[in-house]
């Protein structure tokens, strides 16, 4: 919604990227992509926990209201 249009998942990603908190980061730059691209196995066991974090971010970041910077 932040974009104004929809995007890949290449480019939303690259939107997002600039504006997580870098503990974040990681998730979508490395761990996420890697796996989209093929080139890592979706092993949950091993990211469950930063996986959970950035669920929770995202989640408070949704519901914030608009009017907050």
């Amino acid at each position: 919604m932040a974009t104004g249009g929809n995007r890949s998942k290449d480019a939303a990603a690259d939107f997002v990227l600039d504006r997580l908190p870098a503990a974040h980061r990681r998730v979508l730059a490395d761990d996420e992509r890697a796996i989209h691209r093929g080139l890592a196995a979706e092993t949950w066991d091993a990211l469950r926990d930063r996986v959970r974090r950035h669920a929770d971010h995202q989640v408070a970041e949704i519901e914030r209201p608009a009017a907050d910077p």
